[in-house]
């Protein structure tokens, strides 16, 4: 890896691949991403021999349902904001890939930043130190506000309200729906991330575009 340069809607890298220097724009540029389009051109080398007629597709390559899926909803009149759907699963490197990704991207939108996480699942006996541990970058986050949901995010967003109000945690998607609705403005962006078990997390998509449908908003997802 030489260099990555972020941008809004794609991040352009630069590596050395045995010597020889490759530039490609990644659609979806999570860190998690750049290490499979790695993987990706080794594999195409190791069974094409070349990887320059297969460099355009990583520029339009689409992710499956809720992996980092962007959804911009647009009109002619009023606000417009982006919604970025990575609810498909968590882990504790996923979540903080999550913040670090959306850490880069959020200084390109103008309007309100709101980073949403849910809880993750599944983690037992280890589930408070764990949640716990990100605390520290969650702090350190570009976001305007952060929201959480799920049981295990409860006592550590309460804590973190009293020294922070942008932290704020929710009992339910209608609640935290009716809240994101008063701060959304003009190129808001909304990044939601959480584990699938657990809670209704996954279906805040669902309440997104209640909002949207509200103000008249038409969707477009972006690739």
């Amino acid at each position: 890896m030489i260099s990555t340069t972020q941008k809004r809607d794609y991040c352009n890298l630069n590596i050395s691949f045995f010597g020889k220097k490759i530039s490609l724009n990644l659609s979806v540029a999570s860190l998690g991403m750049v290490s499979n389009t790695l993987a990706t051109l080794l594999t195409i080398w190791k069974i094409k021999g070349d990887i320059h007629p297969y460099l355009a597709a990583f520029e339009t390559f689409k992710p499956l349902t809720k992996i980092l899926e962007k959804t911009c909803y647009r009109s002619d009149s009023g606000p417009n904001f982006t919604f970025i759907d990575d609810t498909h699963n968590a882990s504790l490197p996923a979540m903080k890939n999550t913040i670090a990704y959306f850490n880069e991207i959020s200084p390109f939108y103008q309007g309100t930043k709101l980073l949403i996480l849910g809880q993750i699942a599944d983690l037992g006996e280890a589930s408070k130190e764990v949640h716990e541990s990100l605390k520290g970058q969650m702090e350190q986050s570009t976001a305007d506000y952060i929201f959480g949901y799920g049981e295990q995010f409860k006592e550590i967003f309460s804590a973190e309200h009293q020294q922070y109000e942008n932290f704020q945690w929710f009992a339910s998607l209608s609640e935290m729906s009716q809240r994101i609705e008063t701060l959304l403005n003009e190129d808001s962006l909304l990044f939601a991330k959480g584990s699938v078990t657990g809670s209704d997390f996954q279906q805040i998509d669902k309440y997104i575009r209640k909002i949207a449908n509200k103000r008249n908003l038409k969707s477009e997802v972006s690739v």
